[in-house]
């Protein structure tokens, strides 16, 4: 066998050796980057925060963030996302700063999701849209306005069991409070576009608003 002959077979297997090494390299690393949020609907609202809060959570693609978030039903969303009200003895708990930023990023995704879809909607579309998240508001105000209502009234109730010496304060949990340094990062992670797409949104909802007031 000529020494060209040898050479060839023995670059052959040489590749075949490699190209065996790299294919189970390439597809472990495929599957890693394919990351899929869990099922919110199989959770209960205790695992779905632990879940929120996790570095698992944080790993996953903000598409797949907005939604596990956006899959949470209605009742367990609002549960997880209130402070949690310690225990008979406790203190209360300080707020978790790492969701919140989980949350803001959320936010802004679906933001800038919206945002897209409205400005490449024709004027009619932008209208209904405009239509809906003015009805969507409303409906927030109602609710708002019912829950602070209900709280009073429990306040009241449990100033007038106890003489006037309400100590819920005490044990209330704290609602968390965004530093300026917080604020600072929320402004500079978000799109200079998207801020700008913002504010001429939210100057025709206002417009909106006003016309459906006639």
């Amino acid at each position: 066998m000529s020494n060209q002959k040898k050479y060839k077979i023995c670059l052959a297997l040489l590749i075949v050796a490699i190209t065996g090494a790299i294919i189970p390299i390439i597809i472990n690393r495929s599957r890693q980057q394919v990351q899929v949020a869990k099922d919110p609907t199989a959770m209960e609202a205790k695992e779905i925060r632990t879940y929120f809060e996790s570095q698992e959570f944080s790993r996953l693609p903000i598409a797949e963030k907005a939604k596990f978030f956006e899959a949470i039903p209605e009742k367990q969303r609002r549960e997880i996302m209130r402070p949690q009200r310690p225990k008979e003895g406790e203190k209360p708990q300080r707020p978790n700063f790492k969701a919140m930023q989980q949350m803001r990023k959320i936010r802004e995704y679906q933001m800038e999701q919206r945002l897209n879809k409205f400005f490449s909607a024709s004027q009619a579309e932008q209208n209904r849209m405009l239509d809906e998240d003015i009805a969507r508001m409303k409906q927030m105000r109602s609710e708002m306005a019912q829950r602070r209502a209900e709280r009073e009234k429990r306040n009241n109730n449990n100033n007038s069991a106890v003489g006037g010496n309400n100590n819920s304060q005490q044990n209330r949990p704290q609602r968390p409070q965004m530093d300026e340094q917080s604020k600072r990062d929320r402004d500079a992670s978000m799109n200079p576009a998207t801020r700008a797409k913002m504010r001429i949104y939210f100057e025709k909802l206002r417009q909106r608003e006003q016309q459906t007031k006639k």
